[in-house]
């Protein structure tokens, strides 16, 4: 008797090398795609009457590409959510929105055509379980009269559903290490832009206001929390990519973005953004290199030495230190309180009595309240109850024990590493929720459920590659062959 080895051919790219390789597809991919958002950040600067036809064009060349390879669909979808203003022709209609129905045509006829069946994850069935009691305490709101603006409440809703549509899209459509660099890189790069449209809009505000004091602030309607909140995904991103890759030239990229976007997250002086920041670090680092937690520690711990004297210290801006030093005085007596921050408190306290009086179980609905709460769990009780409330969390913590079941596997070495950095990318936002509406407000949403579909996309990848090397165990222990006779 002897065993036949049996190899099955797996469908996903997950052997060879820890990095993706550089080879001619990919370099194809990237030089187009740096063309591609080089014309867009061009088109940003025409007069809008010259901008339209810019934007046709755009589009255009992004609806053929989408025909060759749906992952230039969701290289579209990336620079929108980068570089739209609040509103493009009608009033808060925004480039992905123009892009997301014929991506998902294209992506839906694709499919049909192959057919190929549509790739399934538990996560969905959190997401099934909130969108349901969102509808139905909107319905309910509207009912009874908590709801004065249908459009409000249909634009909300269906803005919650193009988020999961997002997740889904990147979820499965991403299926190499190629395509996971090619989404990534592609986010960078345009945070990238929108870093220096923010530098570039603070700097002509100083020159023409004489201010000592401005804010950095995105593009059009954008807020700096809102921006602060569009930085720090892409920094978790990329601080656990850079130690995903092993080749220089990914390195210098990586390093390069972040030395770009460091400087305008500083200046939106956003006090919410740089803890969720040290949060989203600590978390990271927990995965990568407990030394890490060390170093950040001790220039927490050394801050007064290293920074002895802002009048001996020319470059250092005052605003800087003034407005971050004040983080820790949120847990202080109240005069030494910011007052933003007791402002939030005092809002909160209002839609909270509010809801619990009107209905604590399922909310008011959707459209109910606007992104005026400074809260997304705030918001989220506001509109959908304790019920929902709980729901939305059970995902959050759905999507935290995937990324972590992921972190801690012997899965293959890039890969893991866009999990850990998922990683950071929740946790840090999970705080920066508590004073911003980062789960719902646009420019923070879509980078994190974008990013959430590559996590969900690597833990159905190594579940799939644990399926396979099960079956073979199986195959090769019940597969036997026996010697014919030749008598």
């Amino acid at each position: 008797m002897a065993t036949a080895e049996l190899v099955r051919k797996s469908p996903f790219e997950l052997e060879g090398e820890t990095d993706p390789l550089i080879k001619g597809d990919l370099v194809k991919k990237l030089i187009t795609i740096a063309i591609l958002g080089f014309f867009a950040y061009y088109v940003r600067l025409l007069s809008p009457a010259n901008a339209d036809l810019g934007y046709f064009v755009l589009g255009s060349i992004f609806f053929l590409l989408v025909l060759k390879d749906d992952i230039y669909g969701l290289v579209g979808i990336v620079f929108a959510i980068g570089m739209s203003p609040d509103s493009v022709g009608m009033n808060n209609v925004r480039f992905e929105d123009y892009l997301m129905p014929p991506i998902m045509l294209v992506w839906l006829l694709k499919k049909k055509a192959k057919g190929d069946v549509f790739s399934k994850s538990e996560v969905f069935t959190n997401v099934r379980i909130y969108m349901g009691i969102a509808l139905f305490a909107t319905i309910k709101g509207y009912l009874v009269g908590s709801i004065w603006t249908v459009s409000l409440a249909v634009a909300f809703y269906f803005k919650y559903l193009e988020y999961f549509l997002m997740m889904y899209l990147v979820f499965d459509i991403v299926r190499k290490k190629e395509d996971f660099l090619i989404v990534l890189l592609s986010a960078l790069f345009t945070c990238s832009i929108v870093a220096f449209i923010s530098y570039e809009g603070r700097s002509r505000v100083l020159e023409e206001t004489q201010k000592s004091y401005v804010r950095a602030s995105g593009p059009e309607g954008e807020t700096p929390n809102v921006l602060g909140g569009y930085y720090l995904s892409h920094i978790m991103m990329a601080f656990a990519l850079m130690f995903a890759v092993k080749n220089y030239i990914y390195r210098i990229l990586i390093f390069g973005f972040l030395m770009a976007v460091i400087v305008p997250l500083l200046y939106t002086y956003s006090r919410t953004t740089f803890a969720s920041m040290i949060v989203g670090l600590l978390i990271t680092s927990l995965f990568i290199d407990m030394r890490f937690i060390g170093v950040l520690l001790i220039l927490l711990f050394f801050q007064q030495i290293l920074i002895p004297s802002i009048d001996n210290i020319s470059h250092v801006d005052e605003h800087f230190v003034d407005r971050y030093s004040s983080i820790f005085n949120v847990f202080g007596s109240d005069g030494n309180t910011p007052s933003s921050w007791k402002a939030r408190v005092v809002g909160w306290m209002v839609f909270y009595t509010k809801t619990w009086t009107y209905d604590p179980f399922f909310g008011m609905g959707v459209g109910s309240v606007g992104l005026g709460i400074d809260s997304s769990y705030v918001k989220k009780f506001a509109e959908s109850g304790m019920i929902g409330f709980i729901a939305f969390m059970m995902l959050l913590i759905r999507l935290a024990r995937m990324g972590m079941e992921v972190a801690k596997s012997n899965f293959d070495p890039f890969l893991k590493f866009i999990a850990i950095g998922y990683l950071g990318v929740l946790s840090s936002l999970s705080v920066h929720a508590l004073g911003v509406c980062s789960f719902s407000t646009i420019r923070s949403a879509e980078p994190f459920w974008i990013f959430t579909g590559l996590m969900i996309s690597v833990h159905y990848m190594m579940q799939k590659k644990e399926e396979l090397m099960k079956e073979e165990a199986e195959d090769r222990e019940n597969l036997r062959f026996s010697k014919w006779s030749t008598a």
